[in-house]
């Protein structure tokens, strides 16, 4: 019947919605990983407030009292810095 087919595919989606799921966590397990490690607490903080908190460029300039140039330096140094933690291990 249309109503079985319709809670069968509820839940495949379900199934699907918690899979996604687990995999976003696992990502945000990661990021928060290579964040914590990162020497300099500048590059960590713009790291948090931009992947974690998900703040735009111009507040993570006003919380961290930087332009948003210098905010943008930092984001890339701090982005090289977690890419070889990765590619590292």
């Amino acid at each position: 019947s249309r109503v079985e087919e319709a809670v069968c595919r509820l839940i495949d989606l379900e199934g699907d919605l918690d899979k996604e799921i687990d995999r976003l966590v696992n990502e945000v397990r990661l990021a928060e990983h290579l964040i914590s490690q990162l020497k300099d607490s500048r590059h960590r903080d713009v790291l948090r407030y931009r992947y974690l908190n998900g703040w735009s460029w111009e507040r993570i300039a006003d919380e961290m009292h930087y332009n948003r140039r210098w905010v943008l330096r930092l984001h890339g140094e701090g982005l090289l810095h977690c890419q070889k933690f990765y590619i590292n291990g």
